[in-house]
């Protein structure tokens, strides 16, 4: 008998422990990084979504050489099931625009609340000229200035 309550009790350990899909919804959504590769998702379990609702979106320009530029994000989403799945940016000139999938298991009860939530997401600024850039995150824009050309010094003087 006391075998079968501690396989039970470490079985309900480990459920709570799992990661993946998440559905606290009680603790806001924050990274330092980028959020990491995003998994395979079944279609038929999960909806994939771009349900956010972006507040603030800040160009942090990282101190090293070739330049790094990461948008912090703060905003909301829309219940406690809805989690973020994965970023996207395209740049196109001097525009970027990034777009935040998320991710919504399509038959769960979920709290109807607004879950807070920040991330940072890198752009791909390498090679590019001196210049003011836009950074559209749905509605929200920010910019950022590069006073010199952002190009890797190792790279020149391999060429």
């Amino acid at each position: 008998m006391k075998r079968i309550i501690l396989a039970s009790f470490m079985i309900i350990v480990l459920a709570a422990c799992s990661q993946f899909p998440s559905s606290s919804g009680d603790q806001p959504v924050s990274s330092d990084q980028t959020p990491a590769p995003s998994p395979v998702v079944d279609l038929d379990k999960y909806e994939v979504g771009e349900s956010v609702y972006v507040e603030t979106a800040d160009a942090l320009i990282l101190e090293s050489f070739p330049l790094q530029v990461n948008i912090k994000i703060t905003g909301n989403l829309p219940d406690g099931c809805t989690t973020i799945y994965q970023t996207k940016s395209e740049q196109e000139g001097n525009s970027f625009k990034v777009k935040i999938l998320t991710l919504r298991e399509k038959e769960a009860m979920c709290t109807q609340a607004l879950v807070p939530f920040e991330i940072s997401v890198p752009l791909d600024v390498i090679g590019l000229p001196a210049g003011i850039y836009q950074v559209m995150v749905y509605d929200v824009r920010t910019e950022f200035t590069f006073t010199q050309d952002n190009i890797n010094q190792d790279s020149e003087e391999s060429n």
